[in-house]
């Protein structure tokens, strides 16, 4: 998780702590409010947090992407760059 969704998680888990104090003072509409922003507080950091987490991983599998996809020397034998003109051990052209 990143920080500000855990941020906003501990804000909604304040919230709904909170929320017990118009319970006992017999206000039960105010809980109710205090318990509805805390759900949507809580519903907004999963949001966060599932959608850097999908963004994280596209980033890696884009890493991966490139760093598979290498060029063999046919002289040589070594792995070369795929967007290389000249082999990065001998200099012959690919």
């Amino acid at each position: 998780m990143n920080l500000p969704s855990i941020m906003l998680f501990m804000f909604a888990f304040m919230i709904f702590f909170f929320s017990l104090v118009p319970i006992f003072l017999g206000s039960w509409i105010g809980a109710a409010i205090m318990g509805g922003i805390g759900l949507s507080l809580v519903l907004a950091s999963y949001g966060m947090w599932r959608s850097n987490k999908k963004q994280a991983q596209r980033v890696q599998e884009k890493a991966e992407e490139k760093a598979s996809i290498k060029i063999k020397c046919r002289y040589c034998g070594s792995l070369n760059e795929q967007d290389s003109l000249r082999c990065i051990s001998c200099g012959a052209t690919l």
